[in-house]
């Protein structure tokens, strides 16, 4: 009899820590899936491999995330800049959409998109930074018409990882 107990309350002992491991688990991935969000509460199709990975496409994106919240936490104090935040955002989320564009495809054809990728997040960080050292000076004007080129690059972007998946296939016979 004392054996039986003895069982049941080993049983429950591993079903409680089972139940806390398992807590605790779907704690800390609910806490890197946020970290990996450039926007709180807008969910990209993010490699979850990113979060502490040394590929190009998501040192990145944490640079994206970054930029985005030193912005955010400007906003905080200032907010004249709630409305250049929310574009920057927006575009932030387009380049983004990039660059799991760009994870995605053949190792051998990414350099170039990676390459471009680069430049247009170094144009975004500075943005930003401008953003934050003009705060309540730096006109909407301004971070429109450099919204407006950061744009226009993405989308140059887009067609050039277009036209290299096209050729992928091409060259793989699937035509």
């Amino acid at each position: 009899m004392s054996f039986v107990v003895v069982l049941l309350g080993l049983g429950v002992l591993a079903a409680v820590g089972a139940g806390i491991y398992l807590a605790g688990a779907k704690a800390v991935k609910r806490s890197a899936d946020r970290s990996l969000q450039i926007v709180p509460g807008v969910e990209l199709d993010v490699p979850a491999n990113w979060y502490g990975s040394h590929e190009a496409e998501a040192r990145l994106h944490r640079r994206l995330r970054d930029a985005v919240a030193s912005v955010r936490s400007a906003a905080a104090s200032d907010a004249s800049l709630a409305v250049t935040l929310g574009q920057l955002e927006e575009h932030a989320l387009r380049l983004d959409r990039h660059l799991i564009n760009i994870a995605r495809l053949p190792a051998s054809t990414r350099q170039p998109q990676v390459a471009e990728a680069t430049r247009a997040v170094e144009t975004f960080e500075e943005l930003t930074a401008q953003t934050i050292t003009g705060a309540t000076s730096f006109a909407v004007d301004s971070s429109t018409s450099d919204l407006t080129r950061l744009t226009e690059e993405l989308g140059a972007l887009e067609a050039a990882r277009q036209e290299v998946e096209e050729i992928d296939r091409r060259q793989r016979g699937e035509a």
